[in-house]
């Protein structure tokens, strides 16, 4: 075997090397796509869990904590403060959250829904007080919200300082959706970022 010989036949091993290192990496970044399709499955589906069980779920604000407290029965007593009677039945579980505040799960939409427009509708003929079911000694008004995912409440935490810095006169929340309207009959205007609210004021500073 001559030079040229060895020389072609040294090319060829080296070629087929990194031909085989090449199929190599497109098979493990093959691997990767499909492993990146699996995570991206599995995070749509965690999110749609967690939109469905947040669907079912209020936030109870203002209630002073005890260690003795009884919180479905504390639930119990906001649906008959508002007209919305709750059954042991309607709930799933009712817990405090890091922030003090009542979360409850209820088992049907539908009755967690009426819950949340009773207390809306009640509210504003009167504010609705922590003295009205049982804290005697409490002077804190209640709030009744609908539970917000995390992402959901970062967002809807700087829509209302937007607000009151443009001094906006509502923000609200449906369903995750975060909403707000300048004045009484203007349009609403549904804030999905932070994007948004610089589209509207470029100036503003979150």
């Amino acid at each position: 075997m001559n030079l040229s010989t060895t020389k072609i036949s040294s090319l060829e091993n080296s070629l087929q090397y990194h031909s085989d290192t090449v199929d190599g990496l497109l098979s493990d970044v093959s691997a990767l796509k499909s492993d990146m399709s699996v995570m991206k499955s599995m995070q749509d589906s965690l999110k749609d869990i967690d939109l469905e069980t947040a669907g079912k779920c209020i936030e109870i604000q203002g209630l002073p904590s005890s260690h003795s407290e009884n919180r479905l029965e504390i639930v119990k007593a906001i649906g008959n403060l508002v007209e919305s009677p709750i059954t042991n039945e309607n709930i799933d579980y009712v817990y405090r959250n890091k922030r003090g505040n009542i979360v409850a799960k209820f088992m049907q939409t539908h009755k967690r829904n009426a819950l949340l427009e009773k207390a809306k509708s009640k509210s504003k003929a009167q504010p609705l007080m922590a003295k009205d079911i049982g804290y005697r000694m409490s002077p804190n008004r209640i709030y009744v919200n609908e539970f917000l995912l995390y992402d959901t409440r970062e967002l809807f935490y700087k829509v209302r300082l937007f607000q009151k810095q443009y001094s906006y006169k509502y923000s609200w929340t449906i369903n995750q959706k975060v909403f707000l309207r300048e004045k009484e009959g203007s349009s609403a205007l549904r804030i999905n970022s932070l994007k948004d609210l610089w589209d509207i004021k470029p100036d503003y500073k979150p």
